[in-house]
């Protein structure tokens, strides 16, 4: 029997965790930053399931991993629409 149980929790699991912070390229040290935790392994502990995440914790990783999404869309978006608007300058005749 493992030392520590896993606890998980109802709002998202460890799993969910860990892959929506590795989908966005944060990493944990980020995100404990971002939340306002002072280590790293605070985040550590919800993606094992040493701890479940608190609720207020847990609606600020969700609008900190759509916060990120939307400035990596905004980005994409602003680097298309240059290569769509400028005129090719490799026109061979």
């Amino acid at each position: 029997m493992p030392k520590h149980p896993r606890v998980v929790s109802p709002l998202l699991s460890g799993t969910q965790i860990r892959d929506l912070r590795l989908s966005v390229g944060l990493t944990a040290t980020g995100v404990a930053k971002a939340l306002g935790y002072r280590h790293r392994s605070t985040i550590y502990s919800w993606e094992t399931g040493y701890r479940p995440i608190p609720i207020e914790a847990a609606r600020a990783f969700l609008h900190l991993i759509d916060d990120v999404q939307k400035k990596d869309l905004d980005l994409l978006q602003r680097v298309s629409s240059h290569l769509v608007d400028k005129p090719s300058t490799n026109v061979q005749h």
